[in-house]
């Protein structure tokens, strides 16, 4: 069979509610931040804030109390990055033995 007679498959999943159709887009606006950059380093940083934002509403996480944080714990950040992720830094800041 020719491949330019090649019947055309199915979707596998539909958007069909908003909420899915929303957390499809990175962001609200048409251009990406690493559009809107004069270099190639403030590109990445737009894309990493970006991202970080953006995952925060995906999980429900305030991005500017996270972000704070964040910066708070630097150093603690740097030791562990997988206990800081937007989903789960609330337990870092508990004490520990909570």
């Amino acid at each position: 069979m020719n491949p330019k007679n090649t019947p055309i498959p199915e979707p596998i999943a539909q958007f069909t509610t908003p909420a899915t159709q929303w957390s499809s887009k990175p962001s609200g606006r048409e251009e990406q931040p690493s559009q809107l950059s004069s270099s190639s380093y403030g590109a990445e940083v737009g894309d990493l804030f970006m991202t970080l934002i953006h995952s925060c509403q995906l999980c429900g996480a305030n991005s500017f109390d996270y972000l704070t944080e964040l910066q708070r714990h630097a150093q603690e950040l740097a030791a562990h990055p997988a206990a800081w992720m937007p989903w789960n830094y609330h337990r870092a800041l508990e004490p520990p033995g909570v």
